[in-house]
């Protein structure tokens, strides 16, 4: 009970010691605001003008467009929060305005699915209406439809574990030849078991390019040397 004590002691000295720093930042800065209602993820690919181009998202983009001429599963994974779903919205958004693909169509596994949602968002992309009401009905009208098409793209985001896409209505493989799937997740054992043919890793924001990152945000300018020390004192230590 002392050690839980001490621990909290310990974080609310530490609260009370960086308050005036941030009260400060923020008086003094341009913040648009602090925070942003998250999206639903859906078909469409939007650019996020927010997204700073690190090395890291360079290198994995390049890495996936290369690696989609010659394998038909990639497997794209790394922390939480470093930007897999960007990342995988512009690869898609690229691949249409390019017309690599017939057809290109994102959807968010999640760790628990709702694969009737899914299946809809699919069947909205390739123009199909299900005459089937159970999800192994809706799985084979899909399959059959996508068959139709010759190259698709197909991109899984935050992808938990093991899953079988056949089971969606996603052919695969020797049932489709022309369907490519770029997969996202956190833990690279998941592109293994879904045997990832490339496995690519997204790394973190350098220091230098969180910094950057931070400072556009808070609306901070290059010549205001006294707060940007305060700002970057207080970006190291959140």
């Amino acid at each position: 009970m002392v050690s839980q004590w001490g621990w909290r002691y310990c974080l609310s000295k530490k609260l009370a010691e960086k308050t005036p720093l941030i009260t400060k930042l923020l008086q003094t800065s341009n913040f648009a605001q602090v925070g942003y209602r998250g999206s639903l993820q859906g078909i469409e690919f939007i650019t996020s003008t927010d997204c700073m181009d690190s090395e890291s998202s360079k290198s994995a983009f390049d890495q996936i467009m290369e690696a989609m001429k010659a394998v038909n599963m990639i497997g794209l994974y790394g922390m939480p929060g470093v930007g897999k779903t960007t990342l995988a919205q512009e690869v898609g958004k690229h691949a249409g305005e390019q017309k690599l693909f017939d057809k290109v169509v994102m959807f968010t596994m999640s760790q628990n699915p709702n694969i009737n949602n899914i299946q809809d968002k699919i069947a909205d992309v390739f123009g199909l209406k299900f005459q089937a009401s159970s999800p192994e009905g809706r799985a084979e009208e899909l399959f059959k439809s996508m068959q139709r098409v010759n190259k698709i793209l197909v991109i899984v985001d935050d992808l938990w574990g093991e899953f079988e896409l056949k089971s969606i209505g996603i052919p695969f493989g020797d049932d489709h030849k022309g369907c490519k799937i770029l997969l996202t997740t956190r833990h690279q054992q998941v592109c293994t078991k879904m045997n990832c043919q490339k496995e690519i890793q997204l790394g973190i924001l350098s220091e230098d390019e969180a910094w950057v990152l931070f400072r556009d945000k808070a609306g901070l300018k290059d010549d205001c040397s006294t707060l940007n020390d305060v700002a970057k004192e207080v970006a190291a230590s959140m």
